[in-house]
């Protein structure tokens, strides 16, 4: 009952709100004990509850902070790379390191712009 009247999302949430201690819990709802296993269960289902609210406010929002962070939930790894910037990121590590063996800085530069090119077709 408090554990969705009150949106209890984590166990020491729970702790504050029957006003007992980590310890006293665990000897109260033993790790192997049904009860226990009930609580850790109501928990989950409250914080996919409130997931999904957020979601659905998200959707519908204009903010596009929030917009995006709805859309970084469901994007792919190669969106989400192209949202965070770090296939860009690990090229451009990986071409500091061939100027750092080599000191080919021609050769360089054209893997440069050919990763840049690549980036701006990917983009449209």
């Amino acid at each position: 009952d408090v554990i969705p009247r009150e949106g209890v999302i984590f166990l020491k949430d729970l702790y504050i709100e029957l006003d007992i201690s980590q310890t006293t819990f665990d000897k109260i709802f033993p790790t192997d004990s049904e009860e226990k296993s009930f609580l850790l269960q109501l928990i989950k289902k409250e914080r996919i509850s409130q997931k999904k609210k957020l979601r659905k406010e998200w959707k519908g929002s204009l903010s596009a902070t929030l917009q995006i962070a709805l859309y970084k939930l469901l994007a792919d790894k190669e969106e989400l790379d192209r949202l965070n910037n770090q296939a860009i990121e690990e090229q451009a590590k990986k071409i500091a390191e061939l100027v750092y063996k080599n000191g080919n800085i021609d050769g360089i530069r054209e893997k440069f712009n050919s990763l840049r090119e690549r980036n701006k077709t990917n983009s449209k």
